[in-house]
């Protein structure tokens, strides 16, 4: 079965429904040597930042149930760095790049776009709003509304090409950060970003709680049913395409996600401990499509759009 091309305003076009998750795939060295760069629709980079970060010092995860716990503190080479050093051998590996990156001022979000608007390896953009998110924006709705409008407003002034905008796990407000980030002129939503969590460890009787207050990203099978339900409310909430995932292990999750809303699903905790199955995961989800619905992934949808504007 052929699947249809997904194709996003600014020149991003998928032409399978699957893609990575940010951060899975590494800097393009774990796709060449484990993952077909046909398998997937898209490549998404780990997240990069204007300076470059060493990253969490000690131990940067802890195993869960159905799960991984994890804090790596955004290890990235800088945006300058990357530019000159990253992308291009990353894009040797594959052609359809797009690129993550997190900001904590409109400066910041401003000079990300500015610089990646200059190579066309750069396909597109994945605003991670989480990334450098002020703490007070994870408690204020209203800051929270206000950084994402400056942040999509930043980029859009200075990125050109397709711009999609990765939203915070919390579900609460996703309805009102999709219509402002379309009213700012994304291109697409991403759901699914890894939830909020903290974990406990014994040593004898002594308990430690493990990353301190701002905790862990948990991400696995067991966030599927929150991560469904975000995907699902931004579906409902806006036209632009979905992009969604968060415990997808199997085709049936993958359909799943589709029945949600979702125009295109991202595996994130698979590529990290069966990467062999993301070579043949897109093929599996055809497979399985057949067998219950064979007219296209987009009569699977059972969320209410909303109208076209205009």
């Amino acid at each position: 079965m052929k699947f249809s091309t997904i194709a996003i305003n600014g020149g991003l076009t998928i032409n399978q429904p699957v893609i990575g998750a940010s951060g899975c795939l590494g800097w393009g060295e774990v796709l060449s040597d484990l993952i077909s760069a046909t398998a997937l629709g898209a490549f998404v980079t780990p997240t990069i930042t204007v300076d470059a970060r060493i990253g969490t010092v000690g131990s940067r995860t802890a195993e869960t149930v159905a799960g991984l716990l994890y804090n790596t503190g955004m290890p990235n080479p800088g945006i300058s760095n990357f530019v000159c050093n990253v992308l291009p051998f990353l894009a040797q590996c594959t052609s359809n790049i797009v690129v993550s990156v997190a900001g904590g001022t409109a400066q910041e979000w401003g000079s990300l776009g500015s610089a990646l608007d200059q190579v066309l390896e750069a396909t597109a953009l994945e605003a991670n709003l989480t990334g450098l998110m002020p703490a007070e924006s994870s408690t204020d709705s209203a800051s929270l509304i206000t950084f994402a409008a400056k942040a999509v407003g930043s980029l859009r002034k200075t990125f050109s090409r397709s711009l999609l905008i990765k939203l915070p796990s919390d579900h609460f407000h996703t309805a009102a950060l999709c219509r402002v980030v379309e009213n700012e002129g994304a291109d697409a939503i991403v759901t699914g970003h890894s939830l909020r969590s903290a974990a406990i460890r014994w040593s004898g009787s002594e308990p430690s709680i493990r990353f301190g207050e701002q905790g862990g990203l948990y991400s696995g099978p067991a966030v599927k049913p929150v991560s469904l339900l975000q995907a699902q409310i931004a579906a409902a909430s806006t036209r632009l395409p979905i992009i969604a995932g968060g415990g997808i292990m199997t085709p049936q999750d993958a359909l799943d996600y589709y029945v949600a809303g979702a125009d295109v699903v991202s595996l994130g905790t698979l590529c990290l401990v069966s990467p062999a199955r993301v070579n043949t995961f897109a093929d599996d989800v055809a497979e399985l499509l057949l067998t219950i619905k064979g007219d296209g992934l987009s009569a699977l949808c059972k969320v209410g759009r909303p109208p076209m504007s205009g």
